[in-house]
């Protein structure tokens, strides 16, 4: 009976050290604390993450795990993860303050953006869609990240530009490609020189139109990634795609309209 309870005791222990420290009473407000002071920035997140997990916390000790969380994720260079806590603390009190003077200048950048952004969210100025959605979604194919956050009329456009400047690229490149097996089977001087133009014509428009491509790809995509619905008065003017060809030497430039600071 003895070598039973022993057994019985061992395994009692090791569930009981196997289980999470929160739901065994070990888990504190203090134990975060301890290890934000060490800067143990990782640690405080997954224990931040513990506690907000399995104990039920008032709302001003949840306000600050979450504040601990945000200030760890600016210092680990997560500022998007920063956001989301900040937002979840605004939410739970919307009077939430940080204090400049002992606050460093990177997380009071962080969290006035998001202050800022819930309050433009409230007035109903800018749509409440997931920016990195939408970035996936332009990243995938132009214009779809658009359509995801409900600017149906641009991203229906720039997914239909883009549409017509890959089959435009495909097009000139199937042309380049006959033109250049022509400009080898070519023996005559004249004949050389005629295949040898159109051959470069076409390899010049596949250029242009794959780079133009190219150019809406990565408009769209920056577009739905830094930009919700802004209002007018913090735009700076207009999206403008250029191109341009100077002998064999292709050159795009692409203007990308973000908010004034």
């Amino acid at each position: 009976m003895n070598i039973y309870s022993r057994n019985f005791s061992i395994l009692s222990l090791l569930i009981i050290l196997s289980l999470p420290r929160a739901s065994c009473g070990l888990l504190s407000m203090e134990d975060v604390r301890k290890e934000y002071e060490l800067a143990h920035y990782d640690k405080v997140v997954s224990l931040g993450k513990e506690l907000l997990s399995l104990t039920p916390l008032e709302s001003e000790s949840e306000v600050e795990v979450r504040t601990l969380m945000a200030f760890s994720y600016v210092a680990l260079h997560l500022n998007y993860d920063a956001e989301r806590e900040f937002e979840r603390i605004l939410v739970l009190n919307p009077d939430f303050e940080l204090n400049p003077v002992f606050t460093s200048p990177k997380i009071l950048s962080v969290f006035e953006s998001v202050k800022e952004k819930m309050r433009l969210l409230r007035s109903g100025k800018i749509s409440p869609f997931d920016n990195r959605k939408a970035a996936l979604w332009s990243a995938l194919f132009p214009g779809l990240g658009q359509i995801y956050k409900g600017e149906k009329k641009a991203g229906y456009a720039i997914a239909a530009c883009e549409v017509f400047l890959l089959t435009a690229t495909i097009y000139s490149h199937i042309n380049y490609a006959s033109a250049h097996d022509e400009y080898l089977r070519s023996v005559e001087s004249e004949e050389i020189e005629e295949n040898y133009e159109t051959y470069n014509d076409w390899y010049r428009a596949r250029l242009l139109f794959g780079g133009a491509a190219i150019a809406v790809w990565v408009y769209s995509h920056l577009d739905a990634a830094l930009r919700t619905k802004i209002p007018e008065d913090k735009r700076l003017g207009n999206f403008s795609i250029s191109v341009s060809s100077c002998g064999d030497q292709v050159s795009v430039g692409v203007s990308v309209p973000l908010p004034k600071m």
